[in-house]
């Protein structure tokens, strides 16, 4: 039962932004770039958004915006075209968890401290619903399971939709008021 409710869930989000993308699909789709592709750049923007968070962070938060959206679509784009694989599926996990245990483990080496904890509880928990995940790949994000196991779906798509990038922005608004607060300069690469 809740399976099919949150397949319903993911097919509402996909009408969503299916009617509002198609047409940026379709022209994906004639000039031959594959959702593995999309996912590809995301992974690469997020990247270099690590390496920008504290020599630019003009650059940094225009690659980590590109990340997130490319993120979101490159999943309904391949829903769009009915295609599944298990090289998308390892990319697009693998990715995220990259990109999230790297840029925790930056911000962590920078604040130092007690901060050094956060990446490891990170790292943890994405274990945790990695093996989750394996039992069904029917979860729309990581931080979707935590409404799915209590059957809350609907709250689930409002944080998904809603929710999760003003967190994102509320973390990297902190984490710059953190900066400022402990008066430590930026370390620039060498």
């Amino acid at each position: 039962m809740k399976l099919l409710l949150l397949d319903s869930l993911h097919k509402r989000k996909d009408l969503l932004l299916d009617r509002y993308f198609n047409p940026f699909f379709k022209y994906l789709y004639s000039h031959k770039i594959t959702p593995n592709f999309l996912t590809g750049v995301s992974v690469l923007s997020g990247l270099l958004a690590i390496y920008f968070l504290f020599i630019n962070q003009a650059v940094f938060i225009c690659l980590i915006v590109l990340h997130i959206i490319l993120d979101a679509l490159d999943g309904t784009y391949a829903r769009s075209l009915k295609l599944k694989s298990l090289l998308g599926d390892f990319l697009d996990h693998g990715g995220d968890l990259l990109i999230g245990s790297l840029l925790l483990f930056k911000v962590a080496n920078f604040l130092g401290g007690a901060w050094v904890i956060l990446p490891w509880l990170f790292l943890f928990e994405a274990s945790v619903l990695a093996r989750l995940s394996l039992l069904d790949k029917k979860f729309p994000s990581r931080n979707f399971i935590y409404f799915f196991l209590f059957g809350l779906f609907e709250l689930g798509m409002l944080f998904q939709v809603i929710l999760q990038p003003i967190s994102f922005l509320l973390f990297l608004a902190s984490h710059f008021v953190i900066q400022k607060f402990r008066q430590k300069p930026l370390r620039m690469a060498n």
